[in-house]
């Protein structure tokens, strides 16, 4: 489980399409329209879990994103903006030793498993999810969103 964002390339122009790869976990798109799917340019997914980009930057889909969906799931124009300029200026709190604790989550001192490796995945998708919000912003695409 986690929030799905995309932005769908009939809303744009000249935006390119990309190849999916194979394997591409299709149930995903399922509450998609077919016509939709197939114009899917980009996709960010963060999971509801320790791993939450999201949360690490102190904000919540419900709180800060669902409100501000117009009637199709979509995010857009200034409120697109505002929410992209609140995550860059975010102070981005990573995930501790005594939250994973609290979630029953147990982690390794070393390997990919690790707080130092999470910590490295959070900073990662924080990157990723402003890269998306900006690749929305220039092109003037609404982000769909799946919360």
């Amino acid at each position: 489980m986690g929030a799905d964002l995309f932005l769908i390339a009939k809303r744009a122009k000249n935006v390119e399409k990309p190849k999916w790869p194979r394997g591409l976990v299709i149930y995903l798109f399922n509450w998609l329209p077919r016509k939709d799917k197939k114009a899917i340019v980009a996709h960010f997914h963060d999971s509801y879990n320790v791993s939450c980009v999201l949360w690490t930057c102190g904000m919540s889909w419900w709180d800060d994103v669902l409100p501000h969906l117009n009637s199709r799931s979509e995010l857009g124009g200034r409120a697109l903006k505002d929410f992209r300029d609140r995550v860059a200026a975010a102070k981005q709190q990573l995930t501790t030793n005594e939250d994973l604790q609290e979630e029953g989550v147990s982690k390794r001192k070393t390997g990919s498993f690790s707080l130092k490796a999470l910590h490295k995945y959070q900073i990662r998708k924080r990157k990723e999810l402003l890269k998306f919000l900006d690749r929305a912003i220039e092109n003037g695409l609404p982000v769909t969103c799946s919360l």
